[in-house]
This record gives structure tokens, sequence and C-alpha cells, in this order.
């Protein structure tokens, strides 16, 4: 794993709360631009001398979107068992 896709995780969940919906672009364990589409990270991450190959995209899920995955992900790996998911963001 990358340094930044390390960082990605580690930080995941203000990724989330800041840049939800969007697709970031990290180098260096850094957020160097946020856009609607890849392409625009990436025509962005050009402009800042950043080659393609230096970064690591992402499409950062919204929050809702984040909770209905883990709901899907309890519920096929059978731990839900009935309960109320007690997520928090």
């Amino acid at each position: 794993m990358r340094k930044s896709e390390e960082w990605i995780t580690e930080n995941f969940e203000s990724l989330v709360s800041k840049y939800g919906g969007k697709y970031i672009g990290v180098v260096n364990d850094q957020v160097i631009c946020a856009a609607l589409t890849p392409r625009e990270v990436l025509e962005n991450a050009k402009r800042l001398g950043k080659e393609e190959e230096e970064v690591s995209l992402l499409k950062v899920p919204t929050e809702e979107r984040l909770i209905c995955i883990l709901y899907l992900n309890d519920i096929n790996r059978g731990t839900l068992s009935g309960r109320r998911p007690n997520w928090k963001f």
C-alpha cells in the first residue's frame, strides 16, 4: 500500500465529512484537489505539477452512502441481528 493510501485509510472519517460525494487527489499525505469528476482532479493535479502516477485518486462516499454500505455489509455478513446500527460520523 502506498503511503498516501495509508493516510487515506487513517483519515477516512474526516475525508467523508469534508469531501463526501467528490473525487479527491492525494499526494504526500495531503489532499491536493477535489472535484466532481476524476478527470477534473487529474487535470488540476497536472496544473499543480503532479504526474498522474503520483496521485492517489478516490471517490469519497457521502456519509449517507457510507452508512448504507456498512448496513448492507452487516446484513450480508449476518452480523446485524435485528439491531439498529449505531454508526456516527
